[in-house]
């Protein structure tokens, strides 16, 4: 299966709503959320694509508190293409392109228990940074930040980048450019 990346458009949010309410049920975003995301130039989303179907996306922000912060405000993977690691070549993307834009930090949120994204964050160097009680519907979450994107954060993602490229195969030149 051949994947594509490309940036979400306005008319994808119903898409991008369908693919977060299969992913994260009660939780997800409504569609008007994606809506206004796409319509705000300070927020990009990404889109993973293969035999006309989108399988998952990354929400990135580009407008938090502090100016060198970006912010991944939202990962989603199809349950049907999990453990392929996408969820992987997605966020990969989304902090190299906060890397190419200048930015020193990136933050996400996670809910507490959710052991293969926080095992993932990890992995790409986030370090817990907050207890957010209730919320995620109740349900505690955690606050995680990627620190010095421009130093040392740079050189492991230029290492697991690598990683991943031999985990995939090699080098496959579609994880890495974005589709015309």
């Amino acid at each position: 299966m051949k994947i594509s990346f490309t940036p979400a458009r306005l008319q994808d949010a119903p898409t991008l709503a369908r693919l977060d309410k299969e992913s994260f049920g009660a939780m997800a975003w409504p569609e008007d959320s994606f809506r206004s995301a796409l319509r705000n130039p300070l927020q990009e989303t990404e889109m993973a694509v293969a035999d006309g179907k989108t399988l998952g996306y990354v929400l990135m922000n580009y407008q938090r508190e502090a100016p060198s912060t970006a912010c991944v405000d939202s990962l989603a993977v199809s349950p049907d293409a999990r453990g392929q690691k996408l969820g992987e070549q997605l966020l990969l993307r989304g902090l190299e392109t906060a890397a190419n834009k200048g930015f020193q930090e990136v933050q996400l949120e996670v809910e507490k228990g959710n052991a293969p994204a926080e095992k993932l964050y990890e992995k790409y160097g986030f370090v817990p940074t907050g207890l957010l009680s209730g919320y995620y519907n109740g349900k505690d979450g955690t606050q995680m930040k990627l620190k010095d994107l421009q130093g040392t954060g740079a050189q492991l993602l230029a290492q697991r980048r690598q990683e991943l490229a031999e985990k995939l195969g090699g080098i496959p030149s579609h994880i890495f450019t974005t589709a015309p």
